[in-house]
């Protein structure tokens, strides 16, 4: 049980990133004159002109929308939202709470709370939110993910190319039966986070008990070369600290295979 709070934490800490400190927005630099060189870390908050996850703004009708699940397991789903949402809810209130400062220094790669995490290459398909609560406005997205490759998983967790996964992640729109549409307050404009069509280096963090994928770290290789695709990758990749950043999709998948502990890999 401490292990699973820990991981949930440490997840809900990446969700809610937001503030860089100004020192080192000024020491980041890019590396080189290559075409794929990171993005320069903005300070938030953004225009959603500029903003990655521009898509979460669209209404998904709640009456139309298919469910990719049955009604039991969107239940346990639902259950294992409610209680980071509201209270992530409560803490931040109709805006933006401040999370703090953040740095480079964090491990590019880890298992966070000691537990084996899903690491896959997949692209972004499809989505879909669901209200918790309705009255309350908690909703949460769900991104539907097709795995083209499975870098590492545990033993006893069956995915294989081409299966979709279901990844996680609080907040989104939603068009209610009443006609009512609900942007939930976590919907913010981020110069990081996955898109609609685009291809991902993916390290998952799976709940057994719910059945819930969460993306806790995520670099983007559309192109063939990997790009980091968050606050932290991107500060890391700036200040020469990165071995992922740079490389072919081909040398990173051969790259993580050496480095992580030894799980069920290559599929």
């Amino acid at each position: 049980m401490f292990k699973q709070h820990k991981r949930l934490a440490a997840w809900v800490g990446l969700v809610i990133l937001t503030v860089v400190p100004p020192t080192l927005l000024s020491q980041t630099s890019p590396q080189g004159n290559s075409a794929h060189q990171p993005k320069r870390v903005r300070r938030y908050p953004l225009s959603w002109d500029e903003a990655a996850n521009r898509w979460q703004l669209a209404p998904i009708d709640s009456q139309t929308q298919v469910d990719t699940v049955s009604s039991d397991v969107r239940q346990q789903r639902n259950a294992f939202w409610t209680e980071p949402v509201r209270n992530m809810f409560l803490r931040t209130g109709p805006g933006l709470g401040s999370p703090g400062l953040i740095d480079e220094q964090t491990p590019e790669i880890d298992e966070p709370g000691g537990i084996p995490s899903v690491w896959v290459v997949a692209r972004f398909e499809a989505f879909h939110v669901y209200a918790v609560d309705p009255q309350e406005d908690l909703l949460y997205t769900e991104i539907n993910v097709r795995v083209d490759r499975v870098i590492k998983a545990p033993a006893d967790l069956s995915i294989a190319r081409g299966a979709l996964l279901d990844v996680a992640m609080p907040g989104g729109t939603l068009r209610m039966a009443t006609g009512k549409t609900i942007t939930s307050p976590f919907v913010i404009p981020s110069q990081y986070g996955p898109k609609p069509g685009h291809a991902y280096i993916l390290q998952l963090l799976y709940n057994a008990k719910f059945g819930v994928f969460t993306d806790y770290r995520r670099w983007e290789v559309s192109s063939g070369v990997v790009q980091p695709d968050d606050v932290v990758a991107a500060l890391r990749a700036a200040h020469g600290k990165s071995k992922l950043t740079g490389l072919s999709l081909g040398a990173a998948v051969e790259y993580l295979q050496s480095a992580l502990p030894t799980e069920t890999k290559d599929r």
